[in-house]
């Protein structure tokens, strides 16, 4: 959700997905040195917690919950999914790169882990959805490695099933890598665990927005 607007706009002549403000203009930027420098296209892999899939799919089985139409389904969340791939999989493929498929991944944790004060109890006083008694009674839908605990960051489950799906050895090759995130609990730490570098994608009281000058950019192309 920090690389793609999903939200329905105005006007109805208006596309549905779009690409925030600053990553479009850093693709192509990046595309074109890529291109120009003989240097090899990176792989992009897009890792979403999506702990509202796991509430959601909890009140559905279990039966509870007044509010659960707010929340989106696994259905639902995969499909904005394809449909962000497929856009990023676009800008890869005008501006020349062969066989872009191979190069775009996307993952997403559906286990919601309870939002409370973490820091004096641990991780392991979090609350989790599904609970126990949900997977084990419902091993089958809960068997995909997007309901794994580990997948959500910022433990590393994610990460590290994209670094083996683009054969990268994550724990030799992590200087080569980039991740640009907006949590400093989940993806700051994530990053950090790993050895790898981050930047933060919007902007902060202590750090400058990673996509900030490339948003302007974009403004200054667009003025007459």
């Amino acid at each position: 959700d920090q690389f793609f607007s999903f939200k329905m706009p105005p006007k109805k002549s208006q596309p549905a997905f779009s690409f925030l403000p600053g990553r479009l203009a850093f693709l192509d930027a990046l595309l074109i040195y890529c291109k120009g420098s003989d240097t090899p296209v990176p792989h992009f892999a897009m890792a979403s917690n999506a702990g509202f899939v796991g509430l959601r799919t909890s009140m559905d089985l279990g039966d509870w919950g007044e509010n659960r139409m707010r929340y989106r389904t696994a259905e639902e969340e995969m499909s904005r999914q394809e449909k962000a791939h497929s856009m990023l999989v676009n800008v890869l493929r005008r501006n020349g790169v062969d066989d872009p498929a191979d190069k775009v991944r996307f993952y997403a944790s559906f286990s919601y882990r309870s939002h409370k004060d973490l820091s004096s109890e641990g991780i392991a006083s979090a609350k989790w959805y599904p609970d126990q008694e949900l997977r084990t009674k419902h091993k089958k839908i809960f068997s995909l490695p997007e309901w794994d605990q580990t997948w959500r960051k910022p433990d590393t489950g994610m990460i590290k099933r994209a670094s083996i799906e683009a054969g990268i050895q994550i724990e030799i090759e992590s200087s080569n890598c980039l991740m640009i995130g907006t949590e400093m609990y989940e993806d700051y730490e994530l990053a950090k665990s790993l050895g790898i570098e981050f930047q933060f994608a919007n902007g902060t009281n202590y750090n400058p927005g990673f996509f900030e000058l490339w948003a302007k950019q974009e403004t200054e192309e667009m003025k007459p």
